[in-house]
C-alpha cells in the first residue's frame, strides 16, 4: 500500500501575523510567524453506526513526519477529519482518504493546551525558551486561537486566556465540550477564583463560574466527553470535585474530596469517581449527583468505563494495574448490576453505535511463554443490554508504543478504528473499517 506523507514540510508563503482581534478571517497577534495551510473543501462525516463484530481491513495509511516529541502527541476525530495535535501545532487529514487537508504551526512556540468542539478547535500556545521548551513562567507569552475545524482558518485570537491546566498538558488531555461548543479557561478575576467558558467559534465569553472562595485556587480537569465538565478545585486546603453544565456553568453536583487521591471520568452524563490509596473506593454518580453504584474494597478498583443502552460498562480489577479484570454491567436507572463477565485489560473503553468497544493486547489467554508483543491485537465488541462480549482479531500486532496512554494509540469513531504508532521521528496513522 502506498504511504502518504501527510505534513507539508515547506509552505510556499510563511505568514507573519498581524494584530489580534475577533471575527471571521482574523489574522493573528503581531510578531508571531505562522506556517500554515488552509482548505476550501468539505469532508464526509463519519456516522455513529459502530464497528461490526467481524473482520476489519486497512482503508488507508499516512505518515506525519518530523513530529516534535511524537510520544505525547494526540489524535482526534473532528468533523470527518483526523487531527494530530503535537508540540508544534495541528496536522489535519481527511478521515475518509488520509489525504492532508490543512496544518497550523506557530514558529518558536509550543502547544500548551487545546480543546475540541464539533466545528472548531481552540489552541493555546506559549513561547519556547532557548532550550526549545515551553516558557510557562511568562504568562504574557500565552496566546489562544480559535480555528475553523473544516478549513483551518483563524476565527479569533486572544492573548489574555490562561489554560485550566496552566500549561501542564499531562499528555494533551483537553478539557473541552464538544456538545456545548466551549473551551474552559481560568477566570480573570483573581479575587473570585473560578473558570470562564469561551465560545469556540467566536472567542466571546459564554459564562463564568466562581468557587465562592476568597482564597487562591488551583484547578485540575478530569477526563470528560463534554456531557459534563469535571473539575477538581483546591482552594486554600479545601479540595472539591465539581460537575458543571457545559452550556450554562451551573453546578450539577459537588463532592468534597478531602486530602485523598482521586481520579474521575465522565461518559454520557454519568461519572466514575475513584478514591485511590489505602481506602480505595469506586462510585458511579449520575448527572444530578445521585450515587447509583459503589465498590468499597481496598483490593478492587474500576479502571475503565463507558455508557451505552442505559448501562454503564465498568472494568473492575484487583488494582489500578488492570490485572484480574471483570466487566460489570450496571443499570444506570436502578444502579443494579445486571451481569458480570471475565475480561482482559483494554486500552480504554469507547462507545459507538450503541455498543462499547475495547482494544486489548492479545486475544484469549497467554500461551506458555508467548509474548503479547508477537500476538495479534483483539477488539472486544460489547453489547451492554445483553452483557455479551464478542472478540475479534485485529489485523495488526501490539507494540510498546501502541499502548502508551499519552499517544491515545487506538481511537474508535463510528465504524472506523484509527491506529497511531511512532515511526522514527514521526507518526504513522492507519485507518481500519469493516471488511468486505
Amino acid at each position: 500500500m502506498r504511504v502518504r506523507c501527510a505534513a507539508v514540510a515547506v509552505l510556499a508563503g510563511v505568514v507573519v501575523a498581524g494584530a489580534g482581534c475577533s471575527g471571521s478571517g482574523v489574522e493573528d497577534s503581531p510578531g508571531i510567524e505562522l506556517d500554515r495551510t488552509t482548505s476550501a473543501s468539505g469532508t464526509k462525516p463519519i456516522g455513529d453506526v459502530g464497528l461490526p463484530a467481524g473482520t476489519l481491513r486497512e482503508l488507508w495509511r499516512a505518515d506525519v513526519p518530523r513530529v516534535p516529541s511524537p510520544d505525547p502527541a494526540r489524535t482526534e476525530f473532528v468533523a470527518g477529519q483526523v487531527v494530530v495535535v503535537s508540540n508544534r501545532g495541528l496536522d489535519v487529514l481527511d478521515a475518509n482518504t488520509g489525504e492532508p487537508r490543512w496544518h497550523y504551526y506557530e514558529k518558536a512556540r509550543l502547544v500548551a493546551d487545546y480543546a475540541v468542539t464539533a466545528g472548531a478547535m481552540v489552541v493555546t500556545t506559549v513561547a519556547a525558551d532557548q532550550r526549545g521548551e515551553a516558557d510557562l513562567a511568562d504568562d504574557q507569552s500565552m496566546r489562544t486561537t480559535g480555528l475553523d475545524a473544516l478549513s483551518g482558518r483563524t476565527l479569533w485570537n486572544n492573548d489574555g486566556l490562561q489554560p485550566v491546566t496552566n500549561g501542564q498538558k499531562k499528555g494533551y488531555e483537553p478539557l473541552a465540550s464538544a456538545k456545548a461548543g466551549v473551551a474552559l479557561f481560568v477566570g480573570r478575576d483573581a479575587k473570585k477564583p473560578g473558570l470562564v467558558a469561551v465560545d469556540a467559534r467566536t472567542g466571546k465569553d459564554r459564562w463564568a463560574w466562581a468557587t465562592g472562595s476568597v482564597r487562591y485556587c488551583t484547578f485540575q480537569p478530569h477526563d470528560t466527553d463534554g456531557s459534563l465538565l469535571l473539575v477538581a478545585a483546591s482552594c486554600g486546603g479545601e479540595e472539591s470535585l465539581y460537575a458543571l453544565d457545559p452550556s450554562s456553568g451551573a453546578v450539577r453536583w459537588k463532592k468534597s474530596t478531602g486530602g485523598s487521591r482521586w481520579a474521575a471520568l465522565t461518559r454520557n452524563g454519568v461519572t466514575l469517581v475513584n478514591r485511590l490509596g489505602k481506602n480505595t473506593m469506586s462510585t458511579l454518580v449520575t448527572a444530578n449527583g445521585k450515587e447509583i453504584w459503589k465498590l468499597a474494597d481496598e483490593d478492587l478498583v474500576a479502571t475503565e468505563f463507558a455508557v451505552a443502552q442505559g448501562r454503564a460498562v465498568l472494568a473492575v480489577s484487583r488494582d489500578a494495574s488492570g490485572m484480574g479484570q471483570r466487566l460489570e454491567f450496571v443499570n444506570v436507572r436502578t444502579g443494579k448490576v445486571d451481569k458480570h463477565v471475565n475480561a482482559r485489560e483494554h486500552a480504554g473503553l469507547v462507545t459507538a453505535g450503541g455498543h462499547v468497544y475495547g482494544v486489548r493486547k492479545w486475544p484469549g489467554e497467554r500461551d506458555g511463554d508467548a509474548s503479547p508483543r508477537h500476538m495479534p491485537d483483539a477488539l472486544d465488541v460489547i453489547d451492554p443490554a445483553k452483557g455479551k462480549v464478542t472478540t475479534v482479531r485485529l489485523p495488526f500486532t501490539a507494540s510498546g508504543h501502541q499502548f502508551n496512554p499519552g499517544l491515545k494509540p487506538t481511537l474508535i469513531h463510528g465504524d472506523r478504528l484509527l491506529r497511531a504508532e511512532q515511526v522514527g521521528d514521526g507518526l504513522r496513522l492507519s485507518l481500519y473499517g469493516p471488511g468486505e
